[in-house]
């Protein structure tokens, strides 16, 4: 991309100093339509991203498998994980356990996966350096460290803004 962006720059002075028969916005058009078509062959897009989509579709898919709480009545195998609004900022959020994450990455590296949401504003964690945050989620003792994924997630689009 940052290849096609300096094609773009090129084709955008050679209109100005009119080397190029085109406008300017001919040329960003044009390049955008290329950056388009790159981005939609997925063998152009890195691991972690597809990780980051996985991990959006399994929530779509699998949302009703998210509890509120750990209850006694639960059957493990099925739950996805939690989800909960955050304290301070009233946000909702999904945690995953460890397997679960793993799970939802669709077979991609979890710790690229959760740095990859993690850049995006979609991970929140609660101590530097952690790609878990401590949370408290009701019948589970302690505070465990789970990934907390930004319910935000749900709504980006991986292919749109990448030029």
């Amino acid at each position: 991309i940052k290849r096609l962006a300096l094609a773009q720059v090129a084709g955008e002075l050679a209109c100005e100093f009119e080397v190029l028969p085109f406008r300017r916005e001919e040329v960003r058009e044009a390049v955008a339509s290329i950056i388009r078509a790159w981005l939609s062959d997925s063998a152009n897009i890195a691991d972690r991203v597809k990780g980051a989509h996985c991990i959006q579709s399994y929530i779509h898919e699998n949302r009703q498998r998210f509890l509120c709480s750990a209850g006694e009545d639960t059957i493990i195998h099925q739950v996805a994980g939690y989800v909960s609004i955050d304290p301070e900022n009233q946000e909702p959020y999904f945690l995953y356990t460890d397997d679960g994450f793993a799970k939802a990455c669709g077979g991609y590296e979890p710790s690229d996966v959760a740095r990859e949401l993690h850049a995006m504003g979609s991970l929140w964690t609660n101590e530097p350096g952690r790609l878990k945050a401590k949370v408290s989620v009701e019948g589970i003792p302690g505070r465990p460290r789970m990934y907390k994924v930004s319910a935000g997630l749900l709504s980006h689009d991986f292919f749109e803004g990448k030029f």
